[in-house]
C-alpha cells in the first residue's frame, strides 16, 4: 500500500511539472532578462520582441527590435519595420507605450521624463554576451 501511494505521488508530481517549468527559457538561449519579469525574446536573432515571462502575455514591444536599453522604470528601443525606423518608450510601471518617428522626438521625450542614464545597445551584441 505504501509503495502504491509513493508511485501515485511521483506520477502526480511528474504530470504537474509543466506548471513549474518555463518552457520558453528551455527552448531558447536567446532571452534577455529585463526588470519586472519582462523578457526580450529572440527567434534566430531576427524577430526580437518584449513580453512578460509568463505564457500568453501580450507583447509590449513589437518585433524587429534592433537596439534596446532599460532601467527599473522604462524600456527604450529602436525597431525597424518595412524600411521604417521607429523609436519607443515603454513604461513598465504604468504599462504605457509611446512611439516616435525620429530619434530627435525620442530624445525630447527622454529629456521631459528626466531619463538620462539609459544607453541603447545592439540586441545582437546583448544576445551574444548572454551565451
Amino acid at each position: 500500500m505504501r509503495m502504491i501511494s509513493l508511485l501515485t505521488i511521483i506520477l502526480l508530481l511528474s504530470s504537474c511539472s509543466n506548471i513549474f517549468y518555463d518552457y520558453r527559457d528551455a527552448q531558447s538561449n536567446d532571452i534577455i532578462k529585463l526588470p519586472h519579469d519582462y523578457r526580450l525574446f529572440s527567434s534566430d536573432g531576427e524577430i526580437n520582441y518584449v513580453s512578460k515571462k509568463q505564457d500568453y502575455s501580450p507583447v509590449v514591444v513589437e518585433s524587429n527590435i534592433t537596439y534596446i536599453g532599460w532601467n527599473d522604470d522604462f524600456i527604450i528601443y529602436q525597431r525597424v519595420e518595412a524600411d521604417r525606423t521607429q523609436w519607443g518608450i515603454f513604461n513598465m510601471r504604468d504599462l504605457t507605450s509611446q512611439t516616435y518617428s525620429s530619434e530627435r522626438e525620442l530624445n525630447n521625450q527622454l529629456t521631459k521624463l528626466d531619463i538620462h542614464s539609459i544607453k541603447l545597445m545592439k540586441v545582437r551584441e546583448l544576445l551574444d554576451q548572454e551565451k
